[in-house]
């Protein structure tokens, strides 16, 4: 496997960029299950940044990567992860 060019603080932060995107037109009213409520609110809280004051969010995203523990970091990797597949079982369900 290739090394991580970015490091990890800088995988978090796409990922933090990442799910900021995918969940901008998603509001908690759209999710029906209570872990999934759970998840989606976790992954939110990750990906807030109150104050940018003229900071690119991609730096704000490594500073908050840096301050979290792993304990932390592991936690939102799993509700990314259970949003995801989530997500993808409403959709593929949503063809039938």
């Amino acid at each position: 496997m290739a090394p991580i060019i970015s490091g990890e603080d800088g995988c978090f932060a796409n990922a933090f960029n990442a799910c900021a995107d995918g969940l901008k037109n998603v509001s908690e009213d759209d999710i029906t299950e209570p872990d999934m409520i759970a998840s989606y609110r976790l992954v939110k809280e990750a990906i807030n940044v109150d104050e940018r004051r003229g900071q690119p969010l991609d730096g704000l995203y490594v500073a908050k990567s840096r301050a979290m523990s792993v304990e932390e970091l592991r936690q939102f990797s799993d509700a990314v992860d259970s949003l995801a597949t989530w997500f993808l079982r409403e959709e593929l369900e949503g063809r039938k």
